[in-house]
């Protein structure tokens, strides 16, 4: 991405880049699009690349804290922000409706090992959401995207 190695970059965050700005444009443009796909894909083909991709933004923006300012005005927040609603929003329905068929199937018997341990394994969405939240947690420190996280309205679409 950007000319880097991703999984390089992380094994050293700290290694001097050629061009940090373009890294992260490279990372962001890459991450959108992998959470997009994630979030229409119900089988994505790599779930893991949105994780990769989080975990080497919330890297570079450690070293250079100053990219962050730079990611404000790109315009990435609102999208990051769109994405966590969103996959908010569609985990609340698909819980009430888990909710509503074990109100039904459950007769007074307590669930199966097998179905509580499938409610408490995370869903690639869920782990994408994770994600984007620590990436948003990291911009957070630039007070750009801070009031760009503000002035972001969930309710309408971006």
């Amino acid at each position: 991405v950007g000319g880097i190695y991703v999984r390089l970059f992380l094994k050293d965050p700290k290694f001097p880049l050629r061009n940090p700005k373009r890294f992260l444009e490279g990372l962001l443009d890459q991450y959108v699009s992998s959470i997009a796909a994630t979030h229409y894909d119900m089988q994505a083909v790599d779930s893991e690349l949105p994780l990769l991709l989080s975990a080497a933004l919330v890297s570079l923006l450690r070293v250079h804290p100053a990219l962050a300012d730079h990611v404000g005005y790109l315009g990435y927040v609102p999208k990051l922000v769109a994405a966590m609603a969103y996959e908010g929003r569609r985990e609340t329905m698909a819980s009430a409706e888990m909710q509503n068929e074990n109100h039904v199937q459950s007769d007074g018997f307590c669930a199966s090992e097998d179905e509580q341990k499938q409610a408490s394994t995370q869903t690639p969405q869920e782990r994408v959401r994770l994600s984007c939240l620590r990436v948003l947690h990291q911009l957070a420190a630039s007070t750009a995207c801070a009031e760009a996280m503000a002035a972001t309205s969930v309710g309408s679409p971006q």
